[in-house]
């Protein structure tokens, strides 16, 4: 836009902005609707008071040069009395002091310009201002009084300079001349007022009716223009929010295409992955956070027998299948593998039997493991795999090695016998080294009968032969007997063993035997698997219907790849301390059967280079 403007263009809208400050200057700031005559009375009073300020003010200041000072002086006040009548009248707009003041400055001035020889020439025509302004700005009666106590003050003053021997500059027909021509201007305008006020009358009337029409019209013309501007708006919006609707139709079609494109790449995927958990030979079942199925696959339902739609919605093992443990019982609920999951939040594992529909029992190996999103768990997947030739195959190694034991049982126990009374001297004295080579024989044939008897022992838990005899013990007890049988073993190894704040009376129905075995082993593993300087410690914890053992040490410690091993048949996990301490690897697996016959659990935390904790859970009844 440029900044240069001709003055042509410029012109017209500044003339009208001054014409509208003059006019809004000789209102007052008045904003006059109807009432014509306040406004002339206004514009007059203003008018009045800006010209004779200025005029008066001039005059003063010429004769108070000239050396008339008194009179220049009050002409000079009567100028500033002009301009403070006109920010009164603006501030106060009080009109009728305003109408007061201008009547008196111009009748001061008259009774100036009479005094001082003022009516020569043209001078006169300034008397006849006092009637127009004192019947315009008074009432009628108030003005006609105005006009006659102004002449009744010329006569007054001509007769009083005559007494007082002041010669005056005009004769007495010149003074009789000016009182006819105002007394006559003072008639004709009010006769004017008459005439004006009976049409003024009729104006008005006509006028307001006019008024009134005119102002009918306006509000129509203004609540057209309002519906006008409100129908634009309107349309405006409709508009808008058409575009916006095709807007966000477009983007609705997107989405759509997006969701559609993303819905058959999940269908795709779903449809790969559905294939390669069917292709699949282990049973796999997902269940959400209350253990509902929500999905299976097909090998569930070959190996149990059941359709997918009798599953999904069911709870895993609670409504369909069936589980028990090996012995042929029922598993309870906080023990089975996937509710473990659920609740703990890690993967746990077990040998179990599940019940297929036609009531025939399928062994199984079962890991669980948690769904987890935001640290939240979600739900549960179950993955199973039959386990009947694997069962199978066991069973004939334990039908082997059971009767593989009894046969090395007998010849072992007479190498024993043998080895004993030569070492007792019924063959004979004996050197201190044959002596030495007979210990070894000795300690040799003592670990080959007790890897034969834990052999015949868990040939025995397996085949179900094995019973226990309960009694209600004090576990405590229990605890103490194991712990000072091997307490000397575990000093001469520079470690110690200690149980803190243990409850002196525990009470539960065990069989004493199989459990001291199991804290036995316990406690015999802490000290060979812990250096010197090692710490033991066996705590027991009264749980109300149930009891805890727990043994920890500060050893080695075992890898978490290793711990799902741990109570299998002739597993030793390597460590720096494994190759020393020797053994079988039964020790845990026979343990662990104990507890399963008490309808117990044992578990295991370790930290490589920490130590290991051992946690046995009995419960307490019969």
């Amino acid at each position: 836009m440029k900044r240069c403007v001709r003055w042509q263009k410029v012109s017209p809208p500044m003339l009208k902005r001054l014409v509208s400050i003059w006019q809004n200057y000789l209102s007052c700031g008045y904003i006059f609707q109807r009432d014509s005559l306040a406004e002339q009375k206004i514009k007059i009073l203003t008018s009045f008071s800006l010209i004779g300020a200025g005029v008066v003010t001039i005059f003063g200041l010429f004769n108070f040069i000239s050396g008339m000072k008194w009179l220049g002086g009050i002409e000079v006040l009567l100028g500033l009395l002009g301009i403070a009548n006109i920010l009164f009248l603006r501030f106060s707009r009080n009109i009728s002091f305003a109408s007061g003041v201008v009547l008196f400055s111009v009748s001061v001035v008259l009774i100036f310009l009479f005094i001082t020889g003022g009516v020569e020439g043209a001078s006169l025509l300034w008397f006849f201002i006092f009637p127009l302004l004192s019947l315009f700005l008074a009432k009628r009666n108030i003005g006609i009084l105005l006009v006659f106590l102004l002449l009744l003050l010329f006569v007054l003053v001509y007769f009083l300079s005559a007494r007082l021997n002041f010669p005056m500059p005009y004769s007495f027909n010149l003074i009789g001349q000016l009182i006819a021509s105002v007394s006559s201007v003072t008639i004709l305008v009010v006769f004017y007022q008459i005439y004006f006020e009976q049409n003024q009358t009729l104006l008005e009337s006509y006028t307001k009716e006019s008024y009134g029409v005119n102002l009918q019209l306006r509000n129509e013309i203004h609540q057209k223009e309002i519906l006008e501007s409100r129908l634009e708006e309107i349309v405006k919006q409709s508009q808008e929010q058409n575009k916006i609707l095709e807007r966000s139709e477009l983007a609705i079609l997107n989405i759509l295409e997006d969701l559609k494109s993303e819905k058959n790449e999940i269908e795709l995927k779903k449809a790969k992955d559905d294939a390669i958990l069917n292709s699949i030979g282990e049973g796999v079942v997902v269940t959400d956070n209350q253990g509902r199925v929500i999905f299976v696959n097909s090998q569930v339902s070959k190996h149990l027998g059941y359709t997918e739609k009798e599953f999904i919605g069911k709870r895993w093992t609670i409504d369909v299948p069936l589980i028990v443990s090996n012995n042929g019982e029922i598993v309870p609920l906080d023990e089975r593998v996937i509710y473990i999951a659920i609740n703990t939040g890690k993967r746990a594992s077990g040998q179990y039997v599940y019940v297929r529909k036609d009531s025939t029992r399928m062994p199984v190996q079962i890991t669980a493991a948690p769904v987890v999103m935001n640290d939240i768990v979600i739900g549960g997947v179950v993955v199973f795999r039959d386990i009947t030739k694997e069962r199978e195959i066991e069973e004939m190694k334990d039908d082997f090695i059971s009767l593989a034991s009894h046969q090395l049982r007998t010849p072992a126990t007479g190498v024993k016998a043998f080895l004993s009374m030569t070492l007792d001297g019924y063959a004979g004295p004996l050197s201190e080294t044959q002596v030495d080579f007979l210990n070894q024989a000795y300690s040799s044939n003592e670990r080959q009968l007790a890897i034969i008897s834990d052999l015949l022992q868990i040939a025995r838990v397996e085949s179900g032969k094995t019973s226990l005899h309960k009694t209600n013990v004090n576990v405590a007890e229990i605890v103490q007997n194991c712990v000072k049988e091997q307490s000397e073993t575990i000093r001469s190894r520079k470690q110690s063993i200690e149980i803190p704040g243990y409850a002196e009376q525990v009470y539960a129905c065990l069989d004493v035997d199989k459990i001291s075995m199991v804290i036995d082993n316990l406690v015999s593993n802490a000290s060979k698997y812990s250096l010197e300087d090692g710490r033991i410690v066996v705590d027991i914890s009264d749980l109300g219907d149930r009891l805890e053992i727990r043994v920890k040490d500060t050893g080695v410690g075992i890898s978490k790849n290793n711990i799902e091993k741990l109570f299998q048949k002739f597993v030793r996990i390597d460590n720096s301390l494994s190759s020393k301490v020797g053994g079988s690897g039964l020790g845990l697996y026979l343990a662990k059967k104990m507890v399963d016959l008490h309808h117990g659990r044992i578990s295991v935390e370790s930290v490589e280079g920490q130590g290991t904790t051992f946690t046995v859970m009995l419960p307490k009844g019969m």
